[in-house]
Formats: C-alpha cells, sequence, structure tokens
C-alpha cells in the first residue's frame, strides 16, 4: 500500500492522564498511543471514545481516543507537544490521535501559567488594572517550558505511565510546538540531544519576550543536524507570517516553511473556529490580536482542511526524520509542493529555508 500520511493510522489510539513532578509542582499530562487491536474501531465510535472539558466551564467536546485502553505491544518513538499560551494539553487532539494511530507515543502537558483558563484569569487582571506590564509575566512563563519539556522527557523515560511509556524507544525523541510552544521545543531540542526532530506552528516574532529563551539556539546552533518544520497561517493575525519567515531565516539547520492559505492561528487546534471566535473577543491585543486584526473565522479556509494538511504535514516530518520510513521524504516532498490535498482542495503553499 502506497504511503499516506493523510490517511489514519492502522492502529487504535488510547489515552491516558497522568501527572509528573518538577521542582515541586504537578503537571497535568496526556499520552497518547497505539492502543490493542481489540479496540478496533472503538477511538471512533460515539459510544466509546474519550469525552472531556477542556477547562472549566467549557462544553463537553471529545477526542478519536479510548480512555485508558490497553497498550499495544511493541516499541514507539516519543513525540512530545507543547500548546500554545492560551491553550491546554488537549487543544491539539486532531493531531496527537493521528501521530498515535501511526505508531507514536506523543505527551504533552498543561504549561502552568498558560492555559486557557489561566489566560482568560489574565485577561481579567488587566481589564481590572492588576497587571499593567505583561513583558516580564510573558518572559516567566516562556522561560520555564524548555525545561518542563526535558523534564517530562526524563519522567516518561524514567517509568511514570509505566503501562504506556514502557514501550518508549528512547533514541527517537520528536518535539512539536505551536505558539510560544514552538519555541519552546527548540530552545530544549537546543539543550536536549535527544530530540531528533522539531516541528513549530505559529511561531511569535522574534523579539518578543516569549522567544527569550531561544535566543541562543539560533545563536549558537543546535550542535547536530536538526530538521525543522515551521508552519504558519497566511492570515495569522496573532504571530503573522512575517514572523515565521524571520525564525527559518535564523535557524541553522535543515529547515522547511509551510504556509497554510487563508488560514490563521488556530486552524492547528482542535474546534478552530470556536477558539478563534473567543480570542477576537479577549481584550489583551497584545497577546491575541483584535476584531479588527482577527477576520471573522467564516471568511477563512475550513478548519477540516487545514487539519489534513497539518496532519500530512507532521507525520511525513516524523516518519521521514524520526523512523525513516520509505516513501515519507517523498510524501513531505510532494505535501511541501502543495499537492497534499489534491488539485481542488489546496491549502498549503511552501518556502524552503
Amino acid at each position: 500500500m502506497a504511503y499516506d500520511p493523510r490517511a489514519r493510522g492502522p492502529h487504535p489510539v488510547g489515552v491516558h492522564t497522568t501527572e509528573v513532578t518538577r521542582e515541586g509542582r504537578l503537571l497535568r499530562v496526556e499520552l497518547w498511543y497505539p492502543a490493542s487491536d481489540r479496540y478496533a474501531g472503538a477511538d471512533s465510535d460515539p459510544g466509546m471514545r474519550d469525552a472531556f472539558s477542556p477547562f472549566p466551564g467549557a462544553p463537553t467536546t471529545w477526542q478519536a481516543a479510548v480512555r485508558d485502553a490497553a497498550p499495544r505491544l511493541g516499541a514507539f518513538p516519543l513525540a512530545l507537544f507543547s500548546h500554545e499560551l492560551g491553550g491546554h494539553r488537549r487543544q491539539s487532539t486532531f493531531l496527537c490521535t493521528h501521530l498515535a494511530s501511526h505508531g507514536y507515543v506523543v505527551a504533552a502537558a498543561d504549561h502552568e501559567g498558560s492555559t486557557t483558563a489561566d489566560l482568560l484569569d489574565l485577561a481579567r487582571q488587566v481589564e481590572s488594572g492588576g497587571v499593567t506590564d505583561l513583558e516580564p509575566v510573558l518572559a516567566d512563563l516562556a522561560a520555564a517550558r524548555p525545561a518542563e519539556l526535558r523534564a517530562l522527557i526524563d519522567s516518561l523515560f524514567g517509568g511514570s505511565a509505566r503501562a504506556v511509556t514502557r514501550s518508549l524507544q528512547r533514541e527517537r525523541v520528536a518535539a512539536i510546538g505551536h505558539g510560544v510552544g514552538g519555541a519552546a521545543v527548540l530552545a530544549a531540542a537546543s539543550a536536549d540531544p535527544r530530540i531528533l526532530v522539531a516541528i513549530t506552528a505559529g511561531p511569535p516574532a522574534l523579539d518578543a519576550p516569549q522567544m527569550a529563551p531561544l535566543a541562543g539556539a539560533l545563536e549558537e546552533g543546535f550542535g547536530r543536524v536538526l530538521p525543522v518544520l515551521t508552519i504558519a497561517a497566511e492570515r495569522d493575525a496573532v504571530t503573522p507570517l512575517s514572523s515565521a519567515r524571520e525564525l527559518v531565516s535564523q535557524i541553522r539547520a535543515p529547515t522547511r516553511l509551510a504556509v497554510l492559505k487563508n488560514a490563521d492561528h488556530y486552524h492547528v487546534c482542535d474546534q478552530a473556529e470556536r477558539m478563534h471566535e473567543m480570542f477576537r473577543e479577549l481584550p489583551i491585543p497584545a497577546l491575541a490580536g483584535t476584531a479588527d486584526e482577527l477576520a471573522p473565522f467564516a471568511e477563512l479556509v475550513p478548519a477540516e482542511r487545514s487539519y489534513r494538511v497539518v496532519r500530512a504535514l507532521c507525520l511525513a516530518h516524523l516518519d521521514a526524520f524520526v523512523k525513516a520510513r520509505d516513501g515519507a521524504k517523498d510524501a513531505l516532498a510532494h505535501a511541501l509542493s502543495g499537492r497534499i490535498s489534491g488539485p481542488t482542495d489546496e491549502a498549503v503553499d511552501v518556502e524552503l529555508g
């Protein structure tokens, strides 16, 4: 069968929530993993797939995974996912479950102070005048992330969530991040040679306080070959396309830039329309843009089209450089040439760094 990174993988997907301790703090972690064949079809069954509320007060949603399903026997690479400022560990299950179905164990932590609930609280503090200078707040939050990601690798390799993580291939680690999470995975990769490949989506401008942890890596390089894929949105009003282009020009590693046509910042999140419209109303222009800058979602590409492209780009990049899978590099080349969705469903353009 020809390699197709758009298609769901051959494995049913399980999901498990655990906790990791770092410097006396507990990080809530979501793990997605290949499940036993006896769960085939269950992860897409409305009666069996996992339902959850992404943050207090939010409506219940679902993910294409079975809660605490028995793990599949085998050895699998680890892929980290670091959410955006104002996101959460389950913000992109459309991608995390896709990777798990293709034989990855995917781990995402709630970064304390940076979740959706945290950002909504920060917005209230800005409105009330309790917070008047955001830069030091954002800088402190960003500075903690790379160490959190490295601690997550240590904990998972050290045996936490043993039923799932005993199957991890320690020599194969990838890292994916959105927004400030993208800066964090690159900074973590600069300090941790276990990370073989990185993907950053919608990165902030290089002079943003969230990018400070990355400065050293860009200045000194990564000390090894680190294939980097940057995914940007053509109409991103939160982190403009120019920011991604600037970052790509500074990365001293094999790098590619894929641009999602007519998409905005939240096209790499579940329920993209709801996320987009919520942040249009957020009263912190420095974080989320204003209603005038963020176009109504109806003017943008439908979310599912962007999901197909993001899933395929990320999987092909990981398969090419983590698993060295036959056909993955060719599929990635096709994806980066704009042919990922077929001639009538173009949603990606590319610039090579």
